[in-house]
């Protein structure tokens, strides 16, 4: 039984989880075809000298698969090969020796000033530089080198419009995917945000009226201390008490130890994931013995949290399936996987897995190159 976010919002922010992630495809496609299609335009328009048509070829072929795999990086992994950023030079070298040779040889200014362009826009793509200046210093270098080689300055200007022209288009791609994964973290962090608020809000509600009532009856047994000693004792006994409730309280908030219903935390789940950007669903939901459903509605959660601070996951999936020979099993997964340190600390999965180990279950997880899968099962003791 597929399982929505409830309310108003969830039924618009799921769609947005698919159109972000078509949206990361399409850039992708799109920055990948413009540098197949340079290239054609350029190796159709080869000089006539054979010098310069193999120094223009060569050049605008490592320019192109260059430029292709550095878009593909800052699309799909912009965080882990910002060192892709200097390998790029000899293509923007090459790019350069490309676009000489290209008029050199007696070809047209268009299309042979877009392969500078088409490197340069992907460097800036992997390289955390600003990109107006690098621009411009870009142009002037194109200015300079196309006026030294067709003896024409107009030429030269020219050619350096030209250039930052189709930087600009070519960025404006990523800058659309950039500010796409900007609003998904904004999202995610409101998401977190929202979680603590309602932790706050739950330890205030739990703990205000405890403690309203201790610090009165502090008050009252310090004003019978004098005139009513064996009043003022059984005062501090009934503080004493209270003290001990919530401080048990307290430590079921911070674990999680207080009732929840399963089927609402996988709700709850699935509205996070879907407002931080996650497609996430739940299907085959089955019913879950009362005693155990603490216990994975806590399995949901860590494993909701571990979503929202350590991956980049763009789809998620919560599987329950009970059986009364076998037990219950609840199944987690993204498609990214997690930091390794995202699962090791003490209070995560590790000290869930301990938990679940002495109810006579287990908890396990995998980390794989395309997803992080997380499975709890516990044991039917009613059959």
């Amino acid at each position: 039984m597929p399982v929505t976010a409830a309310g108003s919002d969830a039924i618009v922010t799921a769609p947005r989880a698919a159109g972000r992630l078509a949206l990361r495809h399409l850039t992708g496609v799109s920055l990948v075809a413009v540098c197949a299609i340079v290239a054609g335009l350029c190796l159709a328009d080869l000089p006539e000298s054979p010098l310069a048509a193999w120094t223009a070829s060569v050049g605008m072929s490592l320019t192109a698969v260059a430029a292709a795999g550095a878009f593909l990086v800052a699309v799909y992994r912009p965080a882990r090969y910002r060192w892709i950023g200097p390998v790029l030079a000899p293509a923007g070298a090459a790019s350069l020796a490309a676009c000489i040779a290209g008029q050199a040889g007696g070809g047209d200014l268009w299309p042979w000033v877009t392969p500078p362009a088409l490197a340069a826009a992907a460097a800036l793509a992997v390289v955390p530089v600003p990109r107006v200046p690098a621009t411009l210093v870009g142009a002037g270098v194109v200015a300079v080198a196309t006026a030294a080689t067709t003896a024409d300055w107009w030429r030269g200007i020219t050619g350096a419009v030209a250039f930052a022209c189709c930087v600009a288009a070519t960025l404006a791609q990523m800058w659309i995917w950039e500010m796409a994964e900007r609003a998904r973290r904004d999202a995610a962090a409101a998401a977190v945000g929202a979680e603590r608020d309602r932790f706050a809000a739950e330890l205030h509600d739990i703990q205000g009226h405890s403690l309203q009532v201790i610090v009165l009856k502090s008050e009252l047994a310090a004003r019978l201390a004098a005139t009513d000693p064996d009043r003022a004792v059984a005062e501090m006994r009934e503080v004493e008490a209270l003290a001990r409730d919530a401080l048990r309280d307290s430590r079921d908030v911070a674990r999680g130890l207080r009732p929840v219903a399963l089927a609402t935390e996988i709700a709850n789940a699935v509205g996070v994931l879907t407002a931080a950007g996650i497609a996430c669903h739940a299907d085959q939901i089955a019913a879950a013995p009362v005693r155990q459903e603490r216990l994975l509605a806590l399995v949901v959660r860590e494993a909701t949290t571990n979503m929202l601070r350590h991956s980049t996951a763009t789809r998620a999936t919560i599987t329950l399936t009970a059986d009364r020979g076998t037990g219950v099993t609840l199944t987690v997964v993204n498609d990214a996987p997690l930091q390794p340190s995202a699962t090791g600390d003490r209070g995560g999965l590790d000290n869930l897995a301990g938990r679940i180990a002495t109810a006579g279950g287990s908890l396990t997880w995998r980390r794989e190159p395309d997803h992080f899968q997380v499975t709890a099962r516990l044991q039917d003791t009613t059959a």
